[in-house]
């Protein structure tokens, strides 16, 4: 089964993890590289030529040295406020989203 990310979320998403590459200093093919995928992809993605899968998107948070966690039902704000911070106990159960 191939899991895709709802469109309200998945704009915002390609934004942060754009943002993550573009802070690190990384260019997509940087990315493409250490996510193990074809040249370009990450380009595509970006520019939202080819829609990634939930799959591709924890290679692509990986790849920037991050991690995501695809919790059903927890809105993409909650995971925003925290970005680069652990969850508060009560919520790490159900999500963590940690940039390096």
């Amino acid at each position: 089964m191939t899991l895709t990310a709802t469109p309200e979320i998945l704009g915002p998403l390609i934004d942060m993890l754009r943002n993550m590459r573009v802070a690190r200093g990384l260019s997509q093919l940087d990315v493409d590289e250490r996510a193990g995928w074809s040249s370009g992809l990450t380009a595509k993605y970006e520019c939202g030529v080819r829609v990634p899968t939930v799959m591709a998107l924890r290679f692509w948070a990986n790849a920037l040295g991050g991690q995501l966690a695809v919790i059903p039902g927890l809105p993409l704000a909650t995971v925003q406020e925290f970005e680069g911070r652990r969850l508060p106990a009560h919520k790490s159960a159900a999500a963590e989203w940690r940039a390096a």
